[in-house]
């Protein structure tokens, strides 16, 4: 029975403490912000493909370049050149002013791959299919 915990443990923990792997984040993800539908999707070229779409306002699509990085304490990260929001809270209707961005990258205990935007409102973009 001792043998069958220990196992249960060190397969949670095994799951998220995974290297992150620039495979790994290669793939489409969605926004769980609950305005409206945002599409983020990672090439292996290194391109990445924003679209935002909501009822009543214009669609909003911005291309550019994405890396894989570390940040300061060795956490797998990425920037985004050019980066662009299409939902943001509180602020004036329309798309944001193009910039960097520069996200934690954080695998869940089942494996799932997120990026996470706002950890107190638990607003992520959540890598379709999980891991692979």
């Amino acid at each position: 029975m001792k043998a069958i915990h220990i196992l249960c443990i060190v397969t949670l923990l095994s799951a998220c403490s995974g290297q992150v792997q620039r495979e790994n984040v290669i793939g489409t993800y969605y926004a769980n912000h609950g305005h409206g539908e945002e599409t983020l999707e990672l090439l292996p070229n290194g391109k990445y493909v924003l679209t935002y779409n909501n009822p009543g306002q214009p669609a909003l699509r911005n291309e550019n370049t994405w890396e894989l990085e570390s940040d300061a304490d060795g956490a797998p990260a990425l920037s985004f050149k050019a980066y662009v929001f299409g939902y943001r809270d509180r602020q004036a209707l329309g798309p944001s002013t193009p910039g960097w961005w520069h996200v934690r990258v954080e695998k869940t205990w089942s494996g799932h791959i997120e990026l996470v935007v706002d950890p107190d409102l638990g607003h992520s973009y959540i890598k379709a299919n999980g891991a692979k």
